[in-house]
């Protein structure tokens, strides 16, 4: 996606800065993650784990989808019952 506006359109910081942290392969490794859990959880996992990305400094964003991994294993520890449903990834 090009930064140049061209004088007619460009997306802002914001959207900019959120196409830097969710690369295809985070967004993979997200969509991994949620087709594992059973449905009732999906919701509340993903918006954990873009939390948990979001608050992330800029220079641990590697987009690799190891981040998200990470971000899933923290979930999971606080809430132990993802594991006990049999859906752990």
């Amino acid at each position: 996606m090009s930064r140049e506006t061209n004088g007619f359109y460009g997306f802002n910081a914001t959207r900019l800065s959120f196409e830097t942290a969710w690369t295809r392969d985070n967004f993979d490794a997200l969509t991994e993650i949620l087709a594992s859990l059973p449905v009732h959880w999906r919701f509340f996992v993903k918006h954990k784990i873009f939390d948990i990305i979001a608050n992330l400094p800029a220079d641990e964003h590697t987009g690799s989808g190891a981040a998200v991994r990470q971000a899933f294993d923290m979930v999971q520890a606080q809430y132990p019952q993802l594991a006990t449903n049999g859906h752990a990834v």
